[in-house]
């Protein structure tokens, strides 16, 4: 190949190469380039340079993003176009609202109906629909307001979108005046295809601005330390429908000690069973306030229902009113002691007398004129005819000791911290006269009146009066006998008549009892057996209630209950082997014996001696005419 010619230029030598028919193909960096297999046999058109060169670099990123852009657009309107034509399908509370609706104000123990409204306004629909409602305490089920209605589920189903489900709830609602009432509603529901709960919660208010049961109290606005006054609860029915199990709870302040109430108590609770619409019940309690002069105190009364109709106690509050008392001390301050105790019950026998005292002391910071103390007898065993006093009228006719200026001079007028006292006395009738009426509970009531005047802070003249009473209970008496038989009675006896020294004999031995005027509890007869004389063991009644103690020598009958009225018996047997040295005696066959019971009405043991039984036959028939017939021979 000849040498180039370095005069041409270079760009008639690139014209050469390219359209040479020796020109070999050049590779170009970037671009394809056909294989041997792809040469083709002939000549073909050559292309132009310029249509083979490579496209600039930017043109392939903005085809990129033309694609990207496009991609992006066709989903972005797939989701626009689900969402235009399915909607938004997901499920929340908040698009369940659920409403109580109910008066916001009652009466204690009215029957509430609440309406519990549940809507839908989810797109989907809402299933196992379900409200639990909580009450408050001492809500009650209308078909009986004694049972408790704490909670109450309401099963709505299945609501559907848009969908609306009612119902309605009744309940007798109980509280205080002025309480707030709180209804709790808890909803729940699940929804199709997924295993979560929804809860929602919402609360029902209502106020309490009257009760079932009210209750007053009338009380004195002072009271004399010590001395008797009484207090009045009433309690109303303000319901419309009988109220069962109504209580009445009094709460006494310190020193204050009850002596009678007007319905019966257990302990503080008074149980007052059913009240009609309307009704009014009144307890009345009398008692005393023991205290220092100027101190106030406070007694509580609250009414409300048990928690059955048989219930002593205050489940359900509705009201409590307080009564004030100050303490005071009496213008006259008057002590009565019986028998030289200051109980306010004292016990005596029949028949028997007791001895009195009265004293008393000018409280005041002025003299107290016209001084005045009466004490006046009542109860079905007094016996009038046995008031005794040196230093009082008795005045039989209105059976009062009246103690004055007439009796006393210094009662006319009695200086500030003056003193006086009088002594009397009274006995009980006998027994044979009180028992006349069997069980109509004998006592004795001595009431005293105070009485005089003083000069009040205003000038005037005050009337000042003291009342105090006592009560004496007469307990019941027993006529006991004891004696022997041998020709009569319940057993068949042997031996001589009159007995024989050495030779044994045998008797019955009979116990009687006969109740007065009141019933005595757990009856007991015990005595002794001399030694020489032997239990031979038939008794009568047969039923365990005579036993004998062989180690003591000591024969015991257990009578039991016996009525005021009634009578007992009791009959044994013994044996004597007299002595020589016992002849021309009547020996003992029995000791003295002690009866021994306790007295119902009194309240307190008694007890009597029953006489030694001997061997004097004077109650046995056959051997009355013979007075010798229980000496030993």
């Amino acid at each position: 190949m000849p040498p180039e010619d370095d005069t041409r230029g270079s760009l008639e030598r690139a014209r050469e190469r390219l359209y040479s028919q020796h020109a070999k193909p050049r590779r170009v960096a970037g671009h394809a380039t056909k294989t041997a297999a792809d040469t083709p046999h002939a000549w073909e058109q050559q292309k132009s340079p310029i249509e083979s060169a490579a496209p600039h670099h930017h043109v392939r990123l903005a085809l990129k993003f033309f694609w990207g852009a496009l991609a992006f657009f066709v989903i972005t309107s797939g989701v626009a176009a689900y969402l235009l034509f399915s909607g938004d399908r997901s499920v929340s509370t908040a698009n369940v609202p659920i409403t109580i609706q109910g008066p916001t104000t009652i009466a204690g123990g009215d029957t509430v109906a609440l309406q519990i409204s549940v809507t839908n306004n989810n797109p989907a629909a809402i299933e196992n629909v379900s409200v639990a409602l909580t009450f408050p305490p001492g809500t009650r089920s209308v078909a009986d307001v004694l049972t408790p209605f704490a909670n109450d589920i309401e099963d709505l189903g299945t609501i559907a979108p848009g969908g609306h489900v009612e119902r309605t709830v009744k309940a007798v609602f109980f509280g205080g005046q002025g309480d707030t009432l709180t209804v709790n509603a808890m909803l729940q529901f699940h929804t199709s295809g997924s295993n979560a709960t929804f809860v929602k919660s919402t609360n029902y208010l209502v106020s309490v601005v009257a009760t079932p049961l009210s209750v007053s109290v009338d009380a004195p606005a002072s009271a004399i330390s010590g001395q008797p006054f009484t207090v009045s609860a009433t309690v109303r029915s303000n319901a419309a429908a009988p109220i069962s199990g109504v209580v009445l709870q009094a709460d006494y302040p310190i020193g204050f000690t009850p002596t009678r109430t007007s319905i019966k108590s257990f302990g503080n609770s008074f149980p007052l069973g059913t009240l009609a619409p309307g009704a009014t019940t009144t307890v009345a309690i009398t008692g005393t306030l023991v205290g220092q002069e100027g101190e106030q105190r406070v007694m509580h009364f609250t009414v409300g229902t048990a928690d059955s109709a048989q219930g002593t106690a205050v489940a359900v509050s509705y009201m409590t009113q307080q009564a004030t008392l100050t303490i005071s001390q009496p213008f006259l301050a008057t002590a009565l002691s019986l028998n030289g105790g200051s109980a306010d019950h004292v016990v005596i026998a029949p028949s028997a007398r007791a001895n009195a005292s009265l004293s008393w002391t000018n409280t005041l910071t002025v003299p107290i004129t016209n001084a005045q103390i009466a004490v006046s007898f009542t109860g079905s065993a007094f016996d009038p005819a046995s008031v005794q006093s040196t230093q009082g009228q008795y005045q039989s006719s209105t059976q009062t000791i009246v103690f004055s200026r007439d009796t006393d001079p210094a009662l006319a007028s009695l200086a500030p911290g003056a003193q006086g006292s009088g002594t009397f006395s009274f006995a009980a009738l006998p027994a044979d006269s009180a028992s006349s009426t069997p069980g109509a509970n004998p006592d004795i009531t001595l009431s005293v009146t105070v009485s005089g005047q003083y000069p009040a802070q205003d000038g005037s003249t005050q009337t000042g009066i003291v009342s105090l009473s006592k009560t004496v209970k007469v307990t019941t008496a027993l006529a006991l006998d004891a004696y022997a038989l041998h020709a009569s009675g319940p057993f068949r006896n042997t031996g001589p008549i009159p007995p024989v020294a050495n030779q044994p004999t045998t008797y019955t031995i009979v116990w009687s009892a006969q109740n007065t005027i009141n019933d005595v509890a757990a009856a007991n007869v015990t005595a002794n057996l001399p030694a020489y004389v032997q239990f031979v063991g038939p008794t009568a009644p047969n039923d365990g209630s005579i036993t004998y103690d062989a180690g003591a020598h000591t024969v015991t009958w257990n009578a039991g209950d016996i009525a005021a009225g009634a009578s007992r018996q009791a009959a044994f047997q013994v044996s004597l082997t007299p002595s020589t040295s016992q002849r021309n005696s009547n020996p003992q066959l029995v000791g003295p014996a002690t009866f021994s019971a306790f007295d119902r009405y009194a309240q307190v043991s008694i007890s009597q001696t029953m006489p030694a039984v001997t061997t004097s036959l004077v109650h046995d028939p056959l051997y009355q005419s013979q007075p010798s017939a229980g000496t030993v021979q």
